[in-house]
């Protein structure tokens, strides 16, 4: 499988960790509500294993993990295909025994049938649902929090046509439905913040969002075309977050 792993260099690793640091941490009401639902469900059903898809630097798991202190026989599990990522995670949750990190292919998970009970992914679309729905246990949850059409930059988005992966949320909850999901909950959220043109340019840098990005002439038609009027530019995003019962 080809995926973005390349992308996330040591370098580019730490560039993120310092970009997320200054970021107040309140402030994102959809990443709370994701890891709301992750933690109030694993309350209500006490799982043996959690394991979180495309884990970087282990963020999910961390915060899954530090909010849930009475789980003591829990397993959380956090897997990604970058080996520089995986080296990340393991430092960052190495003070929690509970925590595994692994590095593996979310298209090839390394765990038997129906032995998860929980499945997290955020912002992770290089991910394969029959093959979470097969390591899932029968009356587990899958919650996965990502971005709609307009990738989080709606406004940067339109400007590269065909250069900005992106998927109709809908196409996942149709698909999650033909493998037998028997419940999906779907919320949406929209934001409009202002960010300068620093902001924008640090945030492409540290992900890959622009296929074949390239720093001089993206940026430059990006400047050129959003901040013709100062430093800052009105940018829409729009992520959801689905909950869904094997």
């Amino acid at each position: 499988m080809i995926s973005s792993s390349s992308f996330y260099t040591r370098k580019i690793i730490d560039k993120r960790e310092q970009f997320f640091k200054k970021r107040k941490s309140g402030k994102n009401i959809s990443t709370s509500y994701f890891l709301e639902c992750i933690i109030n469900k694993a309350l209500e059903v006490n799982p043996k294993k959690i394991l979180d898809l495309g884990t970087g630097n282990g963020f999910v798991i961390m915060e899954v993990a530090r909010k849930l202190p009475q789980l003591k026989n829990t397993e959380f599990i956090g897997v990604d295909f970058s080996k520089p990522m995986v080296e990340k995670a393991r430092k960052n949750t190495k003070n929690d025994s509970r925590i595994t990190i692994l590095r593996a292919d979310n298209f090839n998970l390394p765990f038997p049938n129906e032995s998860i009970n929980i499945v997290t992914d955020k912002n992770t679309t290089n991910i394969s649902l029959p093959e979470l729905y097969r390591v899932l246990v029968r009356g587990g949850w899958f919650f996965f929090k990502e971005y709609g059409l307009g990738k989080g930059i709606k406004e940067i988005a339109t400007l590269f046509p065909g250069r900005v992966k992106t998927k109709d949320p809908l196409d996942y909850i149709f698909e999650l439905r033909a493998l037998g999901f028997n419940y999906i909950k779907f919320e949406q959220f929209f934001f409009v913040e202002k960010k300068s043109f620093e902001e924008i340019k640090k945030i492409l840098e540290i992900a890959p969002i622009i296929k074949n990005f390239s720093p001089k002439k993206d940026l430059h038609l990006i400047k050129e075309t959003l901040f013709q009027t100062g430093n800052f530019t009105t940018i829409t995003s729009e992520p959801f977050v689905i909950c869904a019962q094997k």
